[in-house]
């Protein structure tokens, strides 16, 4: 029977999220779909479900050059079953703002459902983990920045909460610690650094907190459950690591302060409309109040019956340590190795703050509010309202009506006796819900990123492009925002998938560093005019224009510096194919088409053709060239860790050419025959010991539970405070 009400008790969570999910949505349809949404994730997830329905495995795509390596990016969460399962149902959905709000609900469902679990796993009454759930799903923080741009974060927070529940609760039982290991898998799985850290963190400290209450024994199975799921995700973590190798991304230790929030807008978390400073273009006001937690968090606090508190409690101990790193984490630095950004860490902050507040609240419960607590009360309303009219003098109505928003919610709080608990904490979360819509009415939008104006139709019959045989380059910057009639003439970032068109430009905030380099181009996919005539230049092995080796057929130049560049090294086999307000577009028939799939160069006296369809990971080209002559294929393909290639069912080496390229060099006395060249995720065997051994300690751990272990687990939740009373 309890069992069965803890499923319904998730299940209402799940469809409470969803539904809140839909709010912001009813103010703005393009809510979700805006920012990086628009410029990567959008169209890379439809691109990758596109290809799940043409029975590819997304780990590479073809369809952009320099940002096809899905699995080693690791924010597209390749790895992760039930993401690729909703990149699945992507290309049906006729509108990328339904699909980015279809992705938002669901996640959000799962986002509030984890944290009832969370809550009620550190021993949070029903009500009241009922409560946590909903404020943890009207967060502005994870609604502005994460669910409507970044969204990745997004995903791996819903997962964590879940992970994290489990963890608490993996020496309990077999189903538990299983159910552990998945959620952690999944939250790996997901995409995002900073998720990950946190992960093993609270895994530690779980693993303390069950060693105090517990004993020695219980204590090594969160620690194995978490072990178990990183060794079912190495392919993941291994792609990840492995293209450090290559990477242009920043490795070091570096602050200048972007990115970094105020502290003490941090601790005004229950403001509603509070806009804090953080510095990232300038230090400035935020555009939307995502500093804000809890509208009761603070005011509250003077009712709390402290006395009944027990610090000793280590599943307390655990939350206060978790929610103190979070914050100490926020303050910097801003890039340590490739990790960036410490306002990231926010969330985790909020979700351990939360979490440890109701779980004190469910100890102790509210005293009886004499005059000297009202007083308290009212004075925390005030100041936390104050200190919002401090750092935002302008923005003066908003903030006083919500100091009297928070003054009269308090009130009907104090009206309410504590035995009607229920009620106490559906008020609660009512409010919060007020507030989250009341917020998304005044900010529509997350003005601190731009919308892109990328048209949110789909042609929901086009197949996925993900081994193009030419590819267009783009040469010019992303253009304004709100010049969208730009995006008729060119595409940045990842928006080219959508219409399935070839890029050599991308999306790739990892990149490759000495295609980056050579290229001039940035993550974005913005190029400089001074890298243009190096697209002309022979390359000197081969003596052919890397415009060749790359297999470009056509050329989108910005006017300005990049076309004026770009005119001076044309010649009469390019033609003027498109001539716009913004750009030019010249193309020509390729001098290397006759070479199959991906080949650019092969060495004069081979002759190849296709042995196969062509697709991401797998080529095939056979070879007919003079006894005793060695051959050098390059292909158009950008050199990632994960090549490997075979003449005849022989290995044969893989490598770098010209700093970037693929290329396979096919020894003489091989004679003629076939050519593969492969793309396996890095360090492929390594990965697959790595499952196996994930699911030997999955099997030894299930195989050998100790028989008296389950249905011995001591109730983290004390006896409630009103039925103390």
């Amino acid at each position: 029977m309890m069992a069965r009400r803890g499923l319904l008790d998730g299940l209402a969570c799940f469809v409470m999220g969803a539904a809140v999910g839909i709010i912001p949505w009813l103010f703005r349809h393009r809510f979700y779909f805006h920012d990086d949404m628009q410029h990567q994730h959008m169209p890379i997830f439809l691109h990758i479900g596109r290809m799940l329905r043409a029975g590819e495995m997304p780990i590479l795509s073809l369809a952009s050059f320099s940002s096809g390596n899905l699995l080693g990016e690791y924010q597209f969460a390749v790895m992760n079953p039930v993401s690729l399962a909703l990149y699945s149902v992507l290309p049906s959905i006729p509108s990328l703002e339904t699909g980015a709000a279809f992705l938002a609900c669901f996640f959000y469902g799962v986002l509030a459902s984890g944290t009832y679990a969370l809550a009620r796993a550190h021993g949070v009454e029903r009500p009241g983990a009922g409560m946590a759930a909903l404020v943890m799903a009207t967060n502005n923080l994870i609604a502005y920045w994460f669910a409507a741009s970044w969204f990745p974060v997004f995903v791996s927070l819903a997962w964590f909460v879940w992970a994290w529940a489990f963890l608490a609760r993996a020496h309990s039982s077999r189903l538990d610690w299983a159910l552990a290991v998945v959620f952690c898998y999944l939250t790996i799985t997901s995409g995002w650094p900073q998720t990950t850290i946190m992960l093993g963190l609270a895994c530690v400290l779980v693993a303390l907190q069950t060693w105090r209450s517990e004993g020695t024994y219980r204590a090594a199975t969160p620690l194995a459950a978490l072990l178990a799921a990183t060794l079912l995700a190495s392919m993941t973590l291994l792609a990840l690591t492995s293209v450090t190798e290559v990477a242009a991304r920043y490795r070091g230790v570096m602050n200048n302060n972007v990115f970094v929030p105020n502290l003490r807008d941090l601790l005004a978390m229950s403001s509603p409309f509070h806009r804090g400073f953080m510095s990232w273009g300038g230090y400035k006001l935020t555009g939307t109040p995502i500093f804000f937690l809890a509208w009761f968090v603070i005011p509250l606090l003077p009712l709390i019956e402290w006395r009944r508190v027990d610090w000793r409690r280590p599943e307390l101990l655990t939350l206060l340590v978790l929610a103190g790193l979070s914050l100490f984490a926020t303050q910097g630095p801003e890039e340590f190795y490739m990790v960036r950004w410490p306002f990231r860490y926010v969330p985790y902050f909020h979700i351990a703050l939360l979490v440890l507040f109701m779980a004190v609240v469910s100890r102790a419960g509210f005293a009886r509010p004499t005059p000297a607590r009202i007083l308290w009360v009212a004075l925390l309303v005030v100041l936390t309202g104050l200190s919002s009219l401090q750092a935002d003098p302008g923005g003066w109505p908003l903030h006083l009506s919500g100091m009297v928003g928070c003054a009269v919610a308090a009130a009907v709080f104090l009206l309410t006796p504590e035995r009607a608990r229920t009620i106490r904490f559906v008020w609660l979360g009512a409010v919060s819900l007020a507030f989250f819509a009341a917020t998304h009415a005044q900010f529509r939008l997350n003005a601190d990123v731009p919308d892109w104006g990328l048209p949110a139709a789909v042609e929901t019959e086009l197949a996925a492009n993900s081994a193009p045989g030419a590819y267009t380059m783009y040469l010019g910057w992303l253009g304004h925002p709100a010049d969208t009639g730009r995006l008729e003439e060119y595409r940045t970032g990842m928006m080219p998938r959508v219409r399935e068109t070839a890029m050599i430009n991308g999306y790739t905030p990892i990149g490759h560093r000495a295609g980056s380099d050579f290229l001039c181009m940035n993550m974005f996919g913005e190029t400089c005019p001074e890298g243009i005539p190096r697209l002309f230049e022979r390359e000197p092995d081969t003596g052919v224009p890397y415009v060749d080796l790359l297999r470009i057929d056509r050329l989108t130049a910005m006017k300005g510096p990049h076309l004026d560049r770009l005119l001076t090294l044309l010649d009469e086999t390019w033609r003027l194919e498109s001539a716009a307000a913004r750009t030019q577009r010249y193309a020509r028939e390729l001098p290397n088409a006759g070479l199959p799939g991906t080949v650019s160069w092969v060495s004069p006296g081979a002759a190849l053709e296709s042995a196969r369809e062509i697709n991401p990971t797998r080529e095939e080209v056979r070879i007919a060239r003079p006894e005793g002559q060695p051959t050098t294929v390059v292909f158009a393909r950008l050199w990632w860790p994960g090549y490997q290639a075979e003449f005849n069912g022989e290995p044969l080496a893989t490598r770098v050419h010209a700093g970037f390229l693929v290329a396979v060099d096919v020894p003489a006395g091989a004679g003629s025959g076939i050519l593969t060249l492969r793309f396996r995720p890095p360090r492929f065997s390594a990965g697959i010991a790595g499952v196996a051994g994930g699911l030997a300690l999955c099997l030894a751990v299930l195989i050998f539970w100790p028989s008296g272990w389950s249905g011995k687990r001591r109730p983290l939740q004390a006896t409630p405070p009103a039925a103390a009373a």
